[in-house]
């Protein structure tokens, strides 16, 4: 007689992340940093087994139990803790690579970039054209203030930032009505939650 088989049709799931970077995170130097969570989620069929690898020690990622979410219906939360108490000041960029050698779209990776101390800069040099505009970005940790000591300067937020506690400015030197020659100014930070964010800027 005819031997008959039956193949199950096989399950293959599907890695889809709410995000795939994270900052820049203003960190107060000394302290580790607050806890991220990023949203991992099956859009394929069977289960969605997960591993967590970082590329540096100040980060560490946990994948927890599934649960439900806005953006996929049903999620696993993966926790990144910012361990980043030792860190010197400056900025730095890690990687947590997430993993399951069954599912489409695998490995893919979230980006997670910090400043320790202050993104508030101590000076800034602008080159502008004669009419022209010449712009930088900083980051502050909150909200702030800016009082510039010129006209042709201004201070602006320049988005609304992901996190309130990384707040993205952007400073504009404007050049009209000014004739060629080297122009000096200062922009007055106060209100910013870290300390080390509130200072005068030379520009």
């Amino acid at each position: 007689g005819a031997l008959l088989g039956c193949v199950a049709a096989s399950a293959t799931p599907q890695l889809r992340l709410d995000a795939s970077a994270l900052g820049p995170l203003v960190i107060q130097q000394g302290q580790n940093g607050p806890t991220q969570t990023v949203n991992a989620a099956n859009i394929g069929t069977g289960s969605l087994n997960l591993t967590a690898t970082s590329s540096v020690s100040w980060l560490a990622a946990t994948v927890g139990a599934s649960t439900s979410c806005h953006a996929f219906g049903a999620c696993l939360p993966v926790s990144i803790a910012l361990q980043t108490a030792s860190l010197a000041t400056g900025a730095y960029t890690g990687t947590i690579a997430l993993n399951d050698p069954n599912a489409l779209d695998a490995p893919q990776t979230i980006t997670v970039t910090v400043q320790i101390g202050t993104g508030v800069p101590d000076n800034l040099t602008f080159y502008a054209a004669p009419g022209g505009t010449a712009t930088a970005s900083f980051t502050a940790a909150s909200q702030i203030k800016a009082v510039s000591s010129a006209s042709w300067l201004s201070v602006g937020l320049s988005g609304e930032g992901s996190y309130q506690f990384s707040v993205p400015y952007e400073v504009t030197a404007n050049a009209a009505g000014l004739s060629a020659n080297t122009y000096n100014g200062t922009i007055a930070i106060t209100g910013s939650s870290a300390q080390s964010d509130n200072k005068t800027i030379s520009v």
